[in-house]
């Protein structure tokens, strides 16, 4: 008895350690985002992210596809459009609906393209690719949305509906992609099959874990990070 108990000391005590060093890095990472040139400084290269990537690698199907789909279309660009958006405004109006719905949106956004994107060249190199500065640079630049989209969740909690209208945006976005004709070009050799079915798949954990978060009783802390 003497025996267990010790060890279910044991393990709270670990517990508590990786609550206490999880909360910390949390904070940390709060803290450098809300440093003044590291907010703005990402606010501006997402800007310029978010022109670069609507026209290079969007501008041929822009104008193919009526202007009325076009926020269904850029989805990358739109991603970190969204991320420059949301992150000076969550910060500072944690509790805003609105806030709070363009900060959900730019979480599942960027996660769910900056996942499709990296699994793209994968498939590229993979198949009848080679490593280039443009696949490399990507491929970091896609895996780093990853992160901005999820370090939102550090400011905030999204409610229930915020998630429900989010996950109706790109559910509808996921058919007109890939049921509606929309989808990014694709070369010969990348399987447009196994991108689609892995964006639906994301869009359905995405909503499943968000309403993990919203239905959560603790909540985030953020108001000290203004």
């Amino acid at each position: 008895m003497e025996r267990n108990g010790k060890l279910r000391a044991s393990y709270r005590e670990i517990g508590s350690r990786t609550v206490v060093t999880t909360n910390s890095l949390a904070n940390r990472v709060r803290a450098f985002l809300s440093i003044p040139v590291v907010e703005w400084g990402l606010v501006v290269i997402n800007l310029f992210g978010f022109v670069i990537g609507a026209i290079y690698w969007y501008g041929p199907q822009l104008r193919q596809v009526p202007p009325l789909l076009w926020p269904w279309l850029v989805d990358s660009p739109l991603s970190v459009l969204g991320f420059a958006v949301a992150l000076p405004w969550i910060r500072r109006r944690p509790h805003d609906w609105w806030a709070r719905l363009v900060a959900t949106w730019s979480v599942m956004s960027n996660v769910k393209y900056g996942l499709w994107t990296v699994l793209f060249w994968l498939l590229w190199w993979r198949g009848p690719g080679y490593f280039t500065l443009e696949s490399v640079s990507m491929t970091f630049t896609h895996s780093v949305m990853v992160l901005m989209g999820l370090s939102l969740l550090l400011f905030y909690r999204p409610s229930v509906a915020h998630v429900v209208l989010a996950g109706a945006w790109f559910a509808l976005n996921d058919y007109l992609d890939y049921w509606g004709g929309i989808a990014p070009t694709v070369p010969p050799g990348v399987d447009l099959r196994l991108l689609q079915w892995e964006q639906v798949f994301v869009t359905a954990l995405l909503v499943l874990g968000l309403l993990a978060i919203a239905r959560r009783e603790t909540p985030t802390p953020s108001a000290e990070y203004v």
